[in-house]
């Protein structure tokens, strides 16, 4: 009778964490659909470009001007050049993007987050009219 009983538990168990899971996933799900939308995107919990360098920004704008931001906060960055036949990282966020209509993009550095061992990065994508036209959030990790 006791096993049968503990078998019960942990079937139930089971079923309320599967539930609860879903319900979890149902809710990050949303809120990443609701964030492809959007030009400047990041991961839950992380905050956009925008928010991280207190600076304020609306797309699309010139390279030009995204540049002089840049350079104007002292904003580490390089730049990666599909015209040098220099490969682009797809976007991680915004799956239905148009690769191919990005010409540059720029990888900006965010300091390191030693506790959690990440470099945080961001991504700012180049039209070919050289237009800012999307930033998302991208993270390297320092190892051990």
């Amino acid at each position: 009778m006791k096993s049968l009983i503990f078998r019960w538990l942990c079937s139930m168990t089971l079923v309320l964490l599967t539930a609860a899971a879903c319900t979890a996933g149902d809710i990050a799900m949303e809120k990443t659909s609701v964030s492809e939308k959007a030009d400047i995107v990041a991961g839950d919990a992380e905050p956009t470009f925008t928010e991280h360098f207190s600076v304020e920004l609306h797309l699309p704008v010139p390279e030009a001007e995204f540049r002089s931001l840049l350079e104007a906060n002292g904003i580490d960055f390089r730049i990666i050049d599909s015209n040098k036949n220099e490969v682009l990282p797809l976007p991680r966020h915004r799956k239905d993007a148009d690769s191919t209509a990005f010409q540059k993009m720029y990888e900006i550095y965010g300091g390191v987050d030693a506790h959690q061992r990440i470099g945080k990065r961001f991504r700012a994508y180049v039209d070919s009219s050289g237009v800012v036209v999307y930033i998302e959030n991208a993270f390297s990790y320092t190892g051990p």
